[in-house]
């Protein structure tokens, strides 16, 4: 298992990049009316950019989701607690079903790799329509110097030709395929799932289920964002 500080740190970079790309929605929400005075003709770029960064956005919000709790009902004393067969064989099958999201969000990280590539492209695209220190930022008149370089900055970061985002996602997908064969071998190592082993096994599955409970949330809530805006600018 993973150690808690590693645990700390991938949850803390998704999170800033969850902060990082909310600066940008809520720039870009503020400066739409500049925008549509001004540069109208660039409405479509913003949007097509928008809604790109939330496909890389959902991505990693699916891919934290699949860790999800589950709750046992105990039997027994404090000292010796076990849960039913019944429970055990939900608990089995919940973990499996987890297995397979994994696989699944797994599989679609190619889609996503091409997502965070059309990015780049979309933001060359409307830097170029805005040259000078403040590029694309420059259509939406809004900002101070200093917050805007800074921002620049850290999405520059996040959504560059080394394509961070990327490895984190890949990064975070590999930690969830971790979770998921941890708390399998938690329940048995010959490939069968035991009672007596379930309790161990729920809290192993707890640790990563509460590390990654905030990030899916403001994820999946950042990217409703970045729908309902995208969607404004198509308007």
């Amino acid at each position: 298992m993973p150690s808690v500080p590693a645990l700390i740190s991938l949850t803390a970079e998704i999170l800033s990049i969850s902060e990082t790309t909310l600066g940008f929605v809520t720039h870009l929400r503020d400066g739409s009316d500049y925008l549509e005075r001004n540069h109208p003709d660039a409405k479509r770029n913003f949007a097509d950019l928008i809604e790109e960064m939330e496909v890389a956005i959902r991505g990693l919000a699916e891919v934290t989701l699949v860790i999800a709790s589950f709750r046992f009902t105990m039997q027994g004393s404090r000292g010796s607690m076990t849960v039913s067969e019944a429970e055990l064989r939900a608990f089995n099958d919940h973990v499996t079903k987890q297995s397979t999201a994994v696989a699944a969000q797994t599989s679609r990280l190619r889609q996503l790799k091409a997502s965070c590539s059309r990015i780049i492209d979309l933001r060359d695209a409307l830097d170029q329509r805005a040259p000078g220190p403040f590029r694309m930022f420059s259509l939406l008149g809004t900002g101070r110097k200093k917050e805007i370089e800074e921002l620049s900055r850290k999405l520059d970061q996040f959504y560059s030709a080394d394509q961070n985002m990327i490895d984190l996602l890949q990064r975070t997908a590999k930690l969830a395929r971790a979770a998921v064969r941890d708390v399998q071998n938690q329940l048995g190592t010959d490939g069968l799932a035991y009672a007596e082993n379930a309790v161990r096994a729920a809290m192993v599955f707890k640790v990563y289920a509460d590390a990654f409970e905030a990030p899916e949330a403001r994820l999946s809530a950042l990217a409703d964002q970045m729908h309902a805006l995208h969607m404004d600018l198509r308007a």
